[in-house]
């Protein structure tokens, strides 16, 4: 390979003789005219490079002078505006120095305002507490002047009623005194009759006797019995009741259904009615085994005659009106809830309330046994009407009868008040037959049966109120 690049060497570069002056001459061989030629191009290219070279050198020195020049213009420009924003800065920073020194001084400013914005809304809290204290004052002046005048007013209304208690303990003192008296007539008077009771044992006897003989020899002759005419003055109490004034219910002759709803009354109340015709002297003996009736016949016995006359006279004494002109049923008979320890309790009566002072009348005939202060009663007046009925007037402001007074049924006995244990104005009214209580409306409802008039109308008002119970 290498002899036929020689050969295209050969072909392309023959071999050239240069002769000189000199005696020898150089010859060119064709691998040095090879190299020759490369040198040539080498050279020419370079030169070739090196002039585009320039040129681009050139046309970038242009550019560069060209962008030199915007360069220093642009820097002129932005030395010139750094320049104005350096004074401007200049000028900013003594406006701010300046605001800063003005901030300050507002600053200080503020701070003064600030303390007396603080000192003026201490001020103002100490001013407004003051008011707030003045004003507690004020309501506190004004409350203590409220209790005060209602402290007055109530020491007046204590005054009133201590006064009223000195006039009623001088009143009961003088009662006392004049019962004190009653009783010592009384016992004088007992002394009196103890003596003639045996000088009346004897003659008792004798008219026993003759009466006895009358009484056969008008049963042999078949007159009326004498028995029908003394009836109605065998009672000594009727008679004592008769003597004040007969001002209790007159009953008139009542019906045989009415007289037997009577009796049951008085029998769920507690009144022997057979106990009542014996101390009457009424009726006769009577007694035998007991013989059940037929079946054909099981209907019940009409009202005897004497039960009537028995009913009749007893009606005459029985409390079966109202003690007060008008009322209002507070609390009635039986258990009850006690209104002041809340526990479970037994009233023996019942409680009418009524206004202050309103007058208090006695439900029938008798003997005042008792008048005065008792106990959680406060004060009371009790009555006995006779046949072991008694009636008790409890709570009173004040009481107009003294023990040992006849009264008469309606007659002015005290006055409504709330002495003991009361929380209120009103009348404990209670019935007791031999000692134990019964229910007062029983008696009431008695004048329903039986036909009687009174002077006054005693009703209830129409409904009820808590009451202001013993």
């Amino acid at each position: 390979m290498l002899a036929e690049i020689s050969r295209w060497g050969s072909r392309l570069f023959p071999e050239i003789r240069i002769c000189l002056r000199s005696s020898r001459g150089v010859v060119l061989t064709p691998g040095l005219q090879a190299a020759l030629l490369s040198t040539v191009l080498a050279g020419a290219a370079a030169f070739a490079y090196l002039g585009a070279s320039r040129l681009d050198y050139e046309h970038l020195a242009h550019k560069w002078e060209t962008t030199a020049e915007r360069a220093r213009t642009v820097t002129s420009a932005v030395e010139q505006r750094l320049a104005a924003l350096q004074q401007q800065l200049s000028n900013l920073t003594k406006d701010r120095d300046k605001t800063r020194s003005e901030a300050a001084t507002l600053a200080d400013q503020a701070g003064a305002l600030r303390s007396q914005l603080a000192s003026a809304e201490a001020q103002l809290r100490s001013q407004r507490q003051t008011e707030q204290a003045l004003h507690q004052q004020r309501e506190q002046t004004a409350a203590l002047a409220a209790r005060l005048e209602k402290s007055e007013n109530n020491r007046a209304a204590d005054q009133a009623k201590l006064d009223q208690i000195d006039r009623d303990h001088a009143a009961e003192e003088e009662r006392l005194a004049n019962y004190k008296a009653s009783l010592e007539a009384t016992a004088r008077e007992l002394g009196k009759l103890s003596a003639l009771r045996g000088q009346v044992s004897p003659k008792r006897s004798r008219i026993q006797l003759q009466l006895g003989e009358i009484w056969h020899k008008l049963s042999q002759i078949q007159l009326p019995s004498p028995r029908d005419q003394l009836a109605p003055t065998a009672s000594s109490f009727a008679g004592a009741a008769a003597s004040v004034g007969d001002a209790g219910p007159k009953a008139a002759n009542i019906g045989s259904d009415a007289a037997a709803a009577v009796e049951d009354t008085l029998r769920s109340a507690g009144v022997n009615l057979y106990k009542i015709m014996a101390q009457l002297g009424i009726g006769h003996g009577e007694g035998g085994p007991f013989v059940p009736p037929p079946k054909a016949d099981r209907s019940a016995p009409a009202t005897t005659s004497d039960k009537l006359r028995a009913i009749e006279a007893l009606a005459r004494t029985l409390p079966i009106v109202a003690p007060l002109t008008r009322y209002e049923v507070g609390s009635g008979f039986g258990p009850r809830i006690d209104p002041f320890n809340h526990r479970l309790a037994f009233h023996p009566g019942i409680d009418m309330d009524a206004p202050y002072s309103s007058p208090v009348y006695a439900t029938a005939p008798g003997i005042v046994i008792y008048s005065g202060w008792l106990g959680d009663y406060g004060r009371v007046v009790e009555i006995d009407h006779g046949f072991g009925i008694v009636t008790l007037y409890a709570h009173l402001r004040q009481c107009l009868v003294a023990a040992g007074q006849a009264v008469s049924a309606q007659a002015k006995i005290g006055l409504v008040g709330m002495t003991g244990r009361s929380n209120g104005p009103h009348v404990h009214y209670e019935v007791r037959v031999d000692g134990q209580p019964q229910d007062p409306e029983k008696f009431l409802g008695l004048a329903r049966l039986l036909p009687a008039t009174t002077d006054r109308q005693l009703t209830p008002a129409a409904g009820g109120s808590g009451g202001n119970s013993h």
